[in-house]
């Protein structure tokens, strides 16, 4: 099993999306509903239902320190 970069795996999902948003004419909250039920079907496949419960209340409990994507200032 390989690791990858976290920051090269989270650069590489944000071309994807954008790529997907454009290619398919979809909006970002349908985007996000999608990656938000696949992320938590793969989170409820390989984690103990203990496990998963513990991630669920994680993610819901550090939901205020995530921030906006900032966009950049066009000149």
């Amino acid at each position: 099993m390989t690791h990858s970069d976290p920051y090269a795996v989270y650069a590489e999902l944000i071309k994807h999306s954008n790529e997907l948003m454009d290619d398919m004419d979809i909006g970002p909250l349908e985007l996000a509903a999608s990656y938000m039920t696949h992320a938590m079907r793969i989170y409820r496949t390989v984690l103990p239902e203990e496990d998963y419960h513990k991630m669920m209340t994680s993610i819901y409990e550090s939901r205020h320190k995530i921030g906006p994507i900032e966009r950049p200032v066009l000149h």
